[in-house]
C-alpha cells in the first residue's frame, strides 16, 4: 500500500491549495437546528409572551375589581351611618 502526499501549492492570490482545492473552503451551509425545532421555539416564545400579557391584564383587572368592591363597601357603610 502506497501513501501519496497531496500536491500543495499556492494560487496567484496566495491562497494555499491542496490537490487543486482551497485548503480552507468556507462552508455554504451553517450548522443550525432543523427548521421545525426553530419554529417550535418561536411559537413557545410567542405563547409565553401572550401568557405574560394576559397575566398582567388579569392582575390589573383584579386590582380594579378590588378597588370597585372597596368603594362599594365604603358607600354602603356611609349610607348605613346616615340612615341611623
Amino acid at each position: 500500500m502506497r501513501h501519496c502526499k497531496p500536491e500543495i501549492s499556492q494560487d496567484r492570490s496566495g491562497v494555499t491549495m491542496i490537490a487543486g482545492l482551497p485548503a480552507s473552503r468556507p462552508s455554504s451551509r451553517v450548522a443550525t437546528r432543523p427548521q421545525s425545532e426553530m419554529m417550535k421555539g418561536q411559537i413557545m416564545r410567542i405563547m409565553l409572551a401572550a401568557l405574560a400579557l394576559v397575566g398582567l391584564a388579569a392582575c390589573e383587572t383584579t386590582e380594579g375589581f378590588g378597588r370597585d368592591v372597596s368603594s362599594l363597601g365604603n358607600t354602603i357603610t356611609e349610607e348605613s351611618q346616615e340612615a341611623q
